[in-house]
């Protein structure tokens, strides 16, 4: 039996159609507002439908607008970085690595000549000795 779906917006090919809750006729659970959930005859496919929600419009609120950011103009010369951008919080220190790991410092340190040339750079000393 092909079906046109009204909520995939597209034909879906199923023999017939069986909701997982016993309680519900397939109709009724179409129509239920709060979505569908189908098991197909074979049993090897759950179909779910979550509808949109409708928010009233009393409860929604406006955009901010940032007056500032509106007189500016909208040039790709004048970007101004953001202040996560600039105050960047970065990971951990070499410093704390370090103690952590019980490694030395130069180990966490970036090496971008030996990571191309070496598939081992970035092992463990224990193992690069061993090599």
């Amino acid at each position: 039996m092909l079906l046109f779906s009204r909520i995939f917006g597209c034909f879906i090919k199923y023999s017939t159609w069986r909701p997982i809750s016993r309680n519900f006729s397939n109709k009724e659970t179409l129509n239920h507002s709060g979505g569908a959930i189908f098991l197909s005859t074979d049993g090897a496919t759950i179909v779910c439908w979550h509808p949109p929600r409708t928010v009233p419009y009393a409860s929604t609120r406006p955009f901010p607008r940032d007056l500032e950011s509106l007189r500016a103009p909208a040039s790709p010369l004048n970007i101004k970085l953001d202040k996560m951008m600039v105050e960047k919080q970065g990971g951990p220190t070499v410093l704390e690595l370090t103690k952590a790991f019980g490694l030395p410092w130069q180990h966490f340190r970036p090496r971008p000549f030996t990571k191309k040339s070496s598939p081992y750079s970035w092992a463990p000393l224990r193992e690069r000795k061993a090599l």
